[in-house]
Formats: C-alpha cells, structure tokens, sequence
C-alpha cells in the first residue's frame, strides 16, 4: 500500500475504521509468526525427543546385559 492509498482509504471511512483495519491486519500477521514459529519449534521438538528415547532405549538394554552377567557370575 501507498502513502495515498491509506489517505483516501482514511479519509473515505474515517479514522476509527482505517485503524481496525490495520490492527487487524496486524494481529493476522503476527498470529502466521507466531504459527509458524511453533510449528518449527514442535519438529526440532520431536526430533529431540526421539533421539532421547532411543539413547534412553539402549541404555536400558546395557543396564539389562550388566544384570544378567552380574546374575550369571553369582550362581
């Protein structure tokens, strides 16, 4: 939009109504940010959490090898 635009836009629907519209604009544009922002967030997020569980995964099956070695060794 250009600078004339907004003033015959302004002074056809007055002040308060241009105003609407630009806050409203506003709020759409910051809510598509913020969206996609978490959007990004949730994938690296997830990504996280599976290596988490597998490093999780395979040490549990370490700790089970060490008990059932420890176990064998004691009978």
């Amino acid at each position: 939009m250009d600078m004339t635009t907004i003033v015959q836009l302004v002074g056809s629907l007055g002040f308060p109504i241009a105003a609407c519209f630009a806050m409203g604009y506003y709020v759409k544009y910051i809510t598509d940010k913020s969206t996609a922002t978490i959007n990004a967030l949730t994938e690296t997020h997830k990504e996280e959490q599976t290596a988490f569980t597998t490093a999780l995964n395979n040490n549990t099956l370490a700790i089970q090898r060490l008990s059932d070695m420890l176990s064998s060794k004691t009978q």
